[in-house]
């Protein structure tokens, strides 16, 4: 299996998907077994280069180094379609998001550095765009937190807007910035943090109405943080450590499952430990599974 992030997709709590040695077929395995349970293919001999889901993990979005966005459905494993990159501006889907009614958000490469497209994906072409103010500093970051929500980062400002109608919903004002955003879908939550030199505070926001509930300063500035699909659980990469951290968050605030109710800051949301695992691979050479098919063939079955 690829080690790259970019490379590999968890969908739902049964399988995973990563590009094939080749790089131009995909390959799905059983988190069960570990082993691999079909080979997804599109009959192109262009190498994938990443992979994106959807947020309903119903559809799989493959970018080619220089060819079309490659469709998949993650349930049937089948080929749908492609997108012609020229037509929606995009070199990679690791920075886009699509939701599950078909609308696939990005950045464009060149000219407007203030906005996100929506594309719709049923009829190929531009819905809509999230526009924010060039007073605000170029977009950011941006991620999908429900179906019809989007939060947009600039330099000092949280966005949410409506995906449907492009229309802004909600601005905060973000006193440090924020270089990073992590959301996880139709979580009451999602966090930001910052990994500049001179800022590296960790801050959870609840959805709507957006407001900052707690913020954290780690001892070590983060590399990547991720929330967990709960919204409960931050994961941290470091730079200086080989070992990522998890963070549980706590609070009368946050019952198991639910929403906070609007009650106050939650109290120390980080708690006063941390657990570490070792995830590095092993050193020692390891040789080829014969039944883990690192080619573009089909699987045996």
């Amino acid at each position: 299996m690829a080690t790259s992030p970019n490379d590999i997709r968890v969908i739902g709590y049964d399988k995973a998907v990563t590009p094939t040695k080749a790089r131009r077929n995909i390959k799905v395995y059983s988190l069960a077994t570990g082993r691999v349970t079909s080979v997804m293919k599109a009959g192109q001999s262009e190498r994938i280069s990443g992979l994106q889901l959807s947020t309903d993990e119903e559809t799989l979005l493959a970018s080619t180094t220089k060819g079309p966005i490659l469709v998949f459905n993650t349930k049937t494993c089948c080929y749908l379609y492609s997108v012609n990159t020229t037509a929606v501006s995009l070199k990679n889907v690791v920075d886009a998001r699509m939701t599950s009614d078909n609308f696939m958000l990005f950045r464009p490469d060149v000219e407007d550095k203030h906005s996100v497209v929506v594309w719709n994906m049923t009829k190929k072409t531009e819905h809509c765009r999230l526009r924010t103010q060039q007073s605000e500093g170029p977009v950011r970051r941006f991620d999908v937190v429900a179906d019809d929500t989007a939060v947009v980062v600039t330099d000092a400002y949280l966005h949410v807007f409506s995906i449907s109608t492009g229309d802004q919903l909600d601005s905060v004002h973000s006193r440090q910035g924020t270089s990073r955003i992590c959301c996880r879908y139709d979580s009451p939550y999602f966090t930001t943090f910052n990994n500049d030199i001179d800022d590296n505070t960790v801050k959870l926001w609840q959805t709507s109405p957006v407001k900052c509930m707690a913020s954290f300063t780690p001892d070590i500035r983060p590399r990547e943080i991720f929330l967990s699909r709960d919204g409960r659980t931050l994961l941290g990469y470091f730079n200086t450590t080989p070992h990522p951290v998890l963070w549980t968050l706590h609070g009368t605030d946050i019952p198991a499952g639910g929403e906070a109710d609007g009650t106050g800051q939650l109290p120390n949301p980080y708690g006063n430990e941390y657990m570490e695992a070792d995830l590095s691979s092993p050193r020692e050479h390891v040789t080829d599974d014969p039944e883990d098919p690192d080619s573009d063939e089909d699987v045996v079955t």
